[in-house]
């Protein structure tokens, strides 16, 4: 069997040896999968183009099939072949993807670089694979232009090209938005547009950065994150002509400079049906969350990566990957600073328990983040969601693991979905923390970016890490040394101590807590909560700053955060768990700082204590319901086991 570079580069030859053309068609062409020893299908031969420059060969595109042939075949894609004047190979280009579903006919595109001496262009696709698989491409409506620093303008239409840099004049990606005279949004061709447009759009490359528009005023945006100002221009096109315009991204914070890195570990490609974007690919996804003023990107999936690919290390940015571990009986845990885990028995969903998986991590050196933890979940709802193992994404195991003295992060700003409740996640966040269990605040997507329904990196965790490295990124997510955000900047010092950090005291001390909260989109209120009791609170109305103080004592031990909240804004994703998310505006909250206080503990949490139970309880109906007798007995033993051990700590929190 050959391998894929392999056949890509067979395909070439036997494309040249047969003079092959493709039929004659307005309609398109069907690929469907084929044996190794099959020629792909040649859809697009020219050998009209320039030879020497770019060119942007699009298309469209749509995939037929059924998850179960994501990645079972070999090579799935587009190969071009570029031949000189006498038929010979110069060079082969190839790209593959795992798209299984489009939402009905999509857009595609590939930038090649065709060399001096090309005389014609090939463009075949292929389903390379042994046996047969459930899906197909539909292909067709294929267009090469050149793409040089010169726009050629069509007619009736104006050539815009946006530049966007740093202070410095230093090129950066960025998220652009264009917008005609009616406020509506212009999504350009081949770029990725998230939202329909609402949100704006990404280039694939810094050359595909210029756009043609029918004659008008239109506002132009830029954006990078959240510690960077949003850059805004006017710009008016005539028929015909052409305008540039640079858009500097001016940045307001660097909490960089403070060791603070925003990332977002929960990231998908092709994991669902409905994919508008089929060749999407691993790079892009991280151009995209640059552009979006990310330091780093866990990639949970589902895209095959080759080991040597799995961690990306560059100035300024790091993405990795490893799979999710999407368990709908314990929870969905997105794994942090590792790569390969450790052989142990499965059964399903049944086994390992979280608990294995968060022991083999931190052996590995990595962490564990809880991913929409609470679906579906709401006071009404929650006996029932977590007795009913056919209710998938909620992390039932939660409390067990936090009893058991598990370490892990919960994303308290996600895509939960429908039904869940923010109020009730974040008030049994403060019960875990008041019954002494010490878990850290994250935020992620969970989005998937070939579907383009809202930006990487909406919700994120920024990191307080000793560098941008995926040991660093790790630990800080294992020692709770993080806040969340949709929108807001948010510092915390507690007597010079962050997030994360202990520090000891003694009896009626007093504390300085130091806060700052910043947003361009603007900033509401900050918050102190002191062991779930709100201990002071600052409001800015019309501000982007709240920079304030308070000394207060402490009479036991316990933890400090703080919470900020903004205004709703059109850059910003506002609800990112449905209506009562974050009830339409931003949201950010800190991990806590520990404060110890000898012989004062906290004071004790009956009602939290004898919640847990109930969740405990429930859990372990779930579990039973879902074939827990099914299990090896040692192994349903283990599990019972656990269960009873979380069980005895609650029993005891609640005395």
């Amino acid at each position: 069997m050959r391998s894929p570079l392999l056949h890509v580069l067979w395909v070439a030859c036997m494309a040249s040896a047969a003079a092959l053309a493709p039929p004659e068609s307005t309609k398109g062409f069907f690929i469907d999968p084929a044996p190794p020893s099959s020629p792909p299908k040649v859809v697009f031969v020219t050998r009209e183009f320039a030879a020497g420059q770019p060119h942007l060969l699009s298309w469209k595109m749509r995939v037929e099939g059924t998850r179960a042939w994501r990645f079972r075949a070999r090579f799935a894609g587009i190969s071009i072949s570029l031949f000189d004047s006498k038929g010979v190979p110069i060079s082969v280009l190839s790209r593959h993807t795992h798209c299984y579903q489009t939402a009905s006919e999509q857009d595609a595109w590939m930038l090649v670089d065709i060399p001096a001496g090309t005389a014609r262009l090939e463009a075949a696709f292929s389903i390379v694979n042994p046996e047969p698989l459930p899906g197909r491409f539909w292909v067709g409506d294929f267009k090469l232009n050149a793409w040089g620093a010169t726009p050629r303008i069509p007619t009736g239409m104006a050539a815009l090209t946006l530049v966007t840099t740093l202070d410095d004049g230093t090129p950066t990606p960025a998220r652009l938005s264009i917008r005609d005279g009616n406020g509506n949004p212009v999504s350009p061709p081949d770029t990725f547009s998230f939202g329909k447009g609402r949100f704006g759009f990404h280039i694939s490359s810094p050359r595909l950065n210029y756009f043609f528009l029918a004659p008008g005023t239109y506002q132009v945006n830029a954006m990078k994150g959240f510690e960077h100002a949003p850059a805004h221009k006017t710009v008016k096109l005539a028929e015909g002509g052409q305008a540039t315009l640079q858009l500097i991204l001016r940045r307001s914070m660097d909490l960089s400079k403070s060791g603070w890195y925003p990332g977002d570990h929960h990231v998908h490609l092709f994991r669902h049906a409905g994919s508008i974007y089929p060749f999407i690919n691993l790079d892009d996804v991280y151009n995209i969350a640059q552009g979006e003023g990310l330091a780093y990107v866990g990639f949970m999936g589902e895209d095959q990566v080759a080991p040597s690919a799995r961690l990306r290390e560059t100035p300024g940015f790091l993405g990795w990957f490893m799979s999710e571990l999407t368990r709908d009986l314990w929870g969905h845990l997105c794994p942090i600073g590792l790569f390969e885990w450790p052989r142990m028995e499965r059964h399903g969903d049944l086994w390992p328990m979280s608990t294995d998986w968060m022991d083999a991590a931190e052996k590995a050196g990595g962490a564990i983040a809880y991913a929409h933890p609470y679906g579906r979940m709401n006071d009404e709802t929650l006996a029932k969601v977590l007795s009913d193992p056919g209710t998938g994404h909620a992390a039932r195991e939660l409390p067990v693991a936090a009893a058991l003295g598990k370490r892990f992060t919960i994303d308290m700003i996600t895509e939960e979905g429908f039904g869940s409740d923010h109020g009730v996640k974040l008030r049994d966040y403060f019960r875990l923390l008041n019954l002494g269990f010490r878990l850290g605040a994250s935020g992620a997507t969970d989005y998937h970016v070939d579907q383009g329904r809202q930006p990487v990196g909406a919700m994120r965790t920024y990191v307080r890490a000793q560098r941008l490295a995926l040991p660093s990124v790790a630990q800080a997510y294992r020692e709770g040394r993080t806040f969340a955000t949709n929108g807001p900047l948010l510092l915390l010092t507690v007597n010079k101590a962050q997030p994360g950090d202990a520090i000891k005291l003694n009896a009626g001390d007093s504390i300085d807590c130091a806060v700052e909260a910043f947003s361009h989109w603007g900033i509401g209120n900050v918050t102190i909560w002191y062991n779930g009791e709100a201990v002071e609170k600052w409001s800015a109305p019309s501000g982007s700053t709240i920079r304030a103080r308070h000394r207060f004592k402490v009479p036991r031990s316990g933890w400090i955060l703080a919470i900020a909240k903004g205004p709703a804004a059109g850059d910003l994703v506002q609800q990112p768990e449905d209506a009562a998310a974050t009830r339409g505006g931003q949201f950010a909250i800190t991990s806590p700082v520990y404060v110890e206080v000898p012989g004062h503990p906290l004071p004790p949490q009956k009602e939290a204590a004898q919640y847990f139970i109930r969740w405990t309880d429930a859990a372990r109906l779930g579990f039973e319901a879902g074939g827990g007798s099914a299990l090896p007995p040692a192994l349903r033993e283990q599990v019972l086991s656990r269960f009873d051990r979380a069980r005895s700590v609650f029993e005891e929190k609640a005395r």
